[in-house]
């Protein structure tokens, strides 16, 4: 697992108003906590955050925290929660937890799906990506940045479970009979097509009222 560090500052103040003022100085206020430390309030320079999140393309990265400059060794930490902004999107706050390099944690990893299916490049099916996290459980050292698995070979309604895969040194914590992706068939279209259309639309319409008509010429017919 990447490991990376990062510059944190305590705080003594709270609330709403001092969070505020915090972010108007480009600082994001976040708590730090864990099994072996009391929870300690602290803000990071959102800049840090942004660009940390960004080089890590997300948030499973294992941090040291350098609080106040007094070194990086005392506090490993991942990022636990964050929380943003619903309209704009912008870091609002985050949680940090302390880690310990010998006890197993759970966290979710992102899914990928590598290369074409073969039922989608030569049999027009849809690949549908139906769980995109999974939920692990491992020892801080061996978090993977993400489980990278080959669809490659997959036909039509070939699809790939929750136990067809494994991931090295850790427990996959879902179920073993979900679905991670499947092939789905083409859909057939049930739409007319244009000559259809127009072959319906210049078609002469029966009249019923000849056909009555010519049933009983036929009728009258048969009686001579």
């Amino acid at each position: 697992m990447k490991e990376a560090v990062l510059a944190v500052q305590s705080r003594d103040g709270g609330g709403k108003n001092f969070s505020r003022a915090m972010r108007r100085d480009g600082r994001v206020p976040a708590a730090l906590y864990g099994p072996e430390r009391e929870p300690k309030s602290v803000s990071v320079a959102l800049a840090d955050i942004e660009r940390l999140i960004r080089e890590n393309s997300g948030t499973n990265v294992m941090l040291s925290l350098d609080i106040d400059g007094a070194g990086t060794n005392a506090d490993r930490s991942l990022i636990r929660q964050m929380q943003r902004d619903p309209v704009r999107g912008n870091i609002l706050h985050l949680d940090f937890h302390q880690i310990s390099l010998s006890r197993p944690l759970t966290l979710t990893i992102p899914v990928h799906l590598n290369g074409v299916p073969e039922g989608v490049k030569n049999e027009g099916g849809v690949l549908q990506h139906i769980i995109r996290e999974l939920e692990i459980s491992c020892l801080p050292t061996n978090i993977p940045d993400s489980l990278e698995i080959d669809v490659t070979e997959l036909g039509i309604q070939g699809s790939v479970h929750v136990s067809d895969i494994t991931v090295e040194n850790a427990t996959i914590m879902a179920d073993g009979q979900r679905t991670i992706c499947i092939v789905s068939p083409p859909t057939v279209s049930t739409e007319k097509t244009d000559e259809e259309a127009a072959e319906e639309a210049t078609a002469e319409p029966a009249l019923v009222g000849d056909d009555k008509k010519a049933e009983g010429d036929d009728e009258k017919s048969d009686d001579k």
